[in-house]
């Protein structure tokens, strides 16, 4: 007579009982444990498996942003969008107030050499609010003052 699967603290364990007629007390009792190790092993493949998905679909989403912000010049950023997406654009100041917003659905320069010294925050949002990108940039002026020696 034989019993099969009792999971018993993570071991497979199969149970072989022998006796000579089937009803007298069995001569002989065999365990036989599979390794803890292969579970371990196979829930370790599984969960790493998994987390290669995760990670692939995180690189497709952040490879696959709708827009772009990039530095032209000194003072300007390029935003650029997918055509017929439309996006918004909300400009934050240090104190977290809003100095501009707009909706854009292809490409807008932004020219940021009339706004005063300090830090400010562009945020991309999409139709639902959900914030897709955001760019921190810092306006500071500098005076230069150089002595130069004239024969």
């Amino acid at each position: 007579m034989k019993f099969n699967a009792d999971l018993i603290c993570g071991l497979f364990q199969t149970h072989t009982f022998e006796s000579s007629n089937g009803t007298n007390p069995p001569k002989q009792y065999k365990t036989n444990t599979l390794m803890k190790k292969s579970i371990t092993n196979t829930i370790a493949v599984a969960i790493f498996a998994a987390s290669m998905s995760m990670t692939s679909r995180a690189l497709a989403v952040e490879v696959g942003l709708p827009v772009s912000i990039n530095q032209v010049g000194k003072m300007k950023f390029l935003v650029s969008t997918e055509p017929n997406s439309k996006l918004f654009v909300i400009i934050y100041d240090t104190d977290e107030q809003i100095i501009h917003q707009e909706a854009i659905s292809s490409r807008k320069l932004y020219n940021f050499g009339n706004l005063l010294d300090g830090k400010y925050r562009m945020e991309i949002r999409n139709a639902n609010k959900q914030i897709i990108q955001t760019k921190k940039f810092n306006i500071l002026t500098e005076t230069k003052r150089d002595l130069i020696a004239i024969q």
